[in-house]
């Protein structure tokens, strides 16, 4: 994974949407750290760690770029939700293997939902995200060394 970066804006305050068009902040709650380190972590842990792929540090090799589109709870008339929506390249050289915005809502299950619940919820929605990610990934490289193997005179 060569980086993340972010189409949102540098605040580090806890988005919610209301619908499709409206955008709020909780003026007292804010991130810890930047949605994209939770990110950049959480898909290391499922690339690198469940799925066993190791890290090149020199050479070439596959590069997955992510830029993190959404990461906010989403409130409606039927229920809120976590939303982590995430679009993801895979390189190798210059020619794109996949691309792709995974994006994942996750339910909010209790009746009268703190920051808690939210940022749960949150955790749950990237962990699905970032190992559909890990996953679309490994069938994208082993179906590329399947296919370099079978070209091979």
């Amino acid at each position: 994974m060569s980086g993340s970066r972010s189409s949102a804006s540098r605040s580090e305050r806890i988005a919610y949407r209301d619908d499709a068009h409206e955008i709020g902040y909780y003026e007292d709650k804010r991130w810890t750290e930047r949605p994209e380190a939770f990110v950049r972590r959480q898909l290391g842990h499922a690339l690198y760690e469940s799925h066993g792929f190791k890290r090149v540090v020199g050479g070439s090799g596959p590069t997955v770029e992510v830029e993190v589109v959404a990461f906010d709870e989403l409130r409606s008339r039927t229920g809120r939700a976590a939303r982590v929506q995430l679009n993801v390249i895979l390189l190798e050289g210059r020619a794109v293997l996949y691309e792709d915005t995974v994006t994942v809502d996750q339910p909010i299950t209790t009746d009268k939902p703190n920051i808690e619940d939210v940022v749960g919820a949150m955790a749950s929605a990237l962990e699905i995200a970032t190992e559909q990610i890990a996953t679309r990934v490994g069938t994208e490289v082993a179906g590329r060394r399947v296919a370099s193997r079978t070209a091979a005179p």
